[in-house]
């Protein structure tokens, strides 16, 4: 692993959705980069992709288990 670290612990997903609901001007879109390992109770209505990591949740148990709003994409690649 590059960096040396191996899942260390869910990612709590409001305080960047909590900020990008009060900008000024309001973002057109949001994109999270993330195994989907967290929770998230904020809502918005700003367009959101959530892109998860080939070694994370699948999209239908981040859906699941996680978030069921925005779009959800898993990206392809090695699991290691």
């Amino acid at each position: 692993h590059a960096a040396g670290f191996l899942r260390r612990g869910g990612t709590i997903f409001d305080p960047g959705i909590k900020y990008a609901n009060e900008m000024e001007p309001r973002p057109d879109f949001l994109v999270y980069y993330t195994d989907g390992y967290g929770s998230i109770s904020e809502d918005t209505d700003i367009p959101t992709l959530w892109l998860l990591t080939p070694n994370g949740y699948s999209v239908a148990d981040f859906r699941n288990n996680v978030c069921r709003w925005g779009e959800c994409a898993k990206i392809e690649g090695s699991k290691d």
